[in-house]
């Protein structure tokens, strides 16, 4: 009898201990689901789990629609309390066909636990299967489209990608899950409005249409490219088709997710001809302009001027090359520094690129500044044009003739000729010193006391603060009256300004007279910093800057405003600064 007990007893035992192993259970709902079907996937451990993470294949099959979304329970085993904790997904498949999903995990007690894989069978479903499948109709409802603007394109030619939504209905916001990838094409994002407009479809039907995003795309090499579809989750408003107690229909909606995927078009891309290709080739693709400009022909001795290269027109300009100016070895250059004011549109890249080089001539005279080249292919005639720059040239006024050098015999002469009376002069006031006492003994040096040492550092120290006092002041006070007067002047000028190259000019010499900020150093970072060390903040120095910046653009055909807007932020700028 004690051993039927006690095997009854280890039995028991051994069925208890199996209830309470911890597992992690994998299931779905339904494991042969069509493709635009949604699938409930959930992963159900039988205790206190942490760190779950889901199938590590999970995405590359279904489009996560929600989720994960965690539940707990509490249920009794044999008197004593459990808990159950359950991740759970709602998903649509991507593709036709077979696949397993593998193990996703959970950690319980230190320990990581796997759940056991699922198998999945998506099968094809013709739109017009299940019409009451309120997904069949959502997708019926919405639907994106891919729209470049063109297909077939050479290397180096920009073009725009649009993606467009298409609604019969009022849809929720979309949202992108799958760009198509776009290797081989330099790519950037267009900043679009979505704008609802009204449309007729083939049958005649009114809907609504929204650019809602796309890209820039320039080819970095030849080729055909094909792409995967865009994917996106478009909330569609479905009628429930719910009665009221009394049988009638109730006009409600929910939204229910269309997972669409838009066909995106092939796009051919042509290599750029070798024939007739010049050497000095700028890379630059599109319908382009070259222009070569001085801010002034004619100027004094150590003044500035700039030497302006400016490309502008619809191509590449993000990644053509600008060509570098050669000058005369006798004239000072700075370094050059470009602006690109660049922006995309569906189709393709606007706007201007710009280099600017500061000249510094040191000796009067006429310096030319020889015609410059810019080579770029048109798309359009398919072929290469070379647009050439008139010569340029400087009158500089003042100054010596040329600079002094020692291969000019009159002017090494001239040179000898000074150093010659320099020291004639400096001879009349030679004195010759004894550099040894002839034997004498002298006492310690005064001036290594103590007693003078700290004298004549407190002198200088109170002699220093009370003239530096009034340095500061005096130079605080004269600065605010120069500013006063160079305002003043300025906004004079700019109420009877006529158009932003005089309104550039004026704020350009207000700089100057009011901060000593001479024209050449107008450039950025460098017009930044020397506002700053005059006491300017960060943020009213760059604003400056951008100021210039703008005034130049506007005179170019820049986006950013009209004349009087840039004039009116230019006054208020400089009243700013003279309160």
């Amino acid at each position: 009898m004690k051993k039927w007990i006690s095997t009854f007893v280890f039995l028991l035992s051994a069925v208890f201990s199996q209830a309470q192993e911890t597992t992690l259970r994998a299931s779905a709902d339904k494991t042969t689901v069509g493709e635009k079907e949604v699938v409930e996937i959930s992963f159900t451990v039988n205790g206190e789990g942490s760190d779950f993470v889901p199938p590590s294949n999970l995405e590359e099959h279904f489009y996560i629609i929600s989720g994960p979304f965690r539940s707990s329970r509490m249920y009794s085993f044999n008197g004593q309390g459990s808990q159950e904790n359950t991740w759970s997904f709602r998903a649509q498949p991507k593709r036709v066909g077979t696949f397993r999903l593998e193990s996703a995990s959970v950690t319980v007690d230190r320990s990581t636990i796997r759940s056991n894989k699922l198998e999945f069978r998506v099968t094809e479903q013709a739109d017009d299967q299940e019409s009451n499948d309120p997904r069949v109709y959502a997708a019926q409802q919405t639907y994106m489209r891919v729209i470049p603007s063109k297909i077939q394109v050479y290397e180096g030619e920009p073009f725009g990608v649009t993606y467009r939504l298409f609604a019969y209905v009022s849809p929720g916001r979309p949202e992108i899950l799958e760009i198509p990838d776009y290797e081989g094409f330099f790519k950037e994002n267009l900043e679009i409005s979505p704008t609802q407009k009204k449309e007729v479809d083939d049958d005649g039907k009114e809907l609504s249409s929204w650019d809602w995003a796309g890209y820039a795309l320039i080819p970095q090499r030849a080729g055909t490219f094909e792409f995967e579809p865009l994917v996106t989750r478009i909330p569609t408003p479905v009628p429930t088709r719910r009665r009221n107690i009394f049988g009638q229909m109730v006009a409600t909606n929910v939204y229910v997710d269309n997972i669409d995927k838009a066909y995106h078009p092939d796009i051919e891309v042509l290599p750029l001809p070798l024939q007739g290709r010049p050497e000095n080739f700028s890379g630059g693709v599109g319908d382009l302009k070259f222009q070569v400009e001085l801010s002034r022909d004619e100027i004094e001795a150590n003044q500035s001027v700039t030497l302006r290269l400016k490309i502008s027109g619809k191509g590449n300009l993000n990644t053509l090359q600008i060509p570098d100016a050669q000058l005369p070895d006798q004239l000072e250059l700075f370094e050059p520094a470009d602006e690109r004011s660049v922006v995309p549109s569906p189709s393709g890249l606007r706007g201007t690129i710009i280099r600017e080089y500061i000249i510094v001539p040191r000796y009067r005279g006429t310096y030319k500044i020889p015609p410059m080249e810019f080579v770029y292919f048109d798309p359009d005639k398919e072929g290469y044009v070379t647009v050439r720059s008139e010569e340029k040239s400087i009158t500089v006024t003042g100054g010596l003739a040329q600079a002094p050098t020692t291969t000019n015999p009159e002017s090494a002469e001239s040179t000898k000729s000074v150093e010659r009376e320099s020291v004639d002069y400096l001879s009349e006031e030679i004195r010759w010193i004894h550099t040894q006492s002839g034997g004498m003994t002298s006492a310690r040096p005064f001036y290594t006391r103590w007693w003078f040492f700290g004298g004549t550092s407190a002198s200088f120290a109170l002699a220093a603060f009370v003239l530096f006092a009034g340095r500061i002041r005096n130079w605080s006070e004269s600065r605010k009256d120069a500013i006063s007067r160079a305002a003043e002047v300025a906004l004079k000028g700019l109420r009877t300004s006529n158009g932003a190259n005089e309104t550039e000019n004026i704020f350009s010499q207000f700089l100057s007279s009011a901060y000593q900020v001479s024209r050449s150093k107008q450039v950025d970072g460098i017009l930044q910093r020397e506002l700053m060390g005059k006491g300017l903040d960060e943020g009213s120095a760059q604003a400056a800057y951008q100021l210039l910046a703008r005034c130049e653009e506007v005179q170019f055909g820049g986006r950013t405003g009209t004349e009087e807007e840039v004039k009116r932020e230019v006054e208020r700028w400089i009243k700013d600064q003279a309160k």
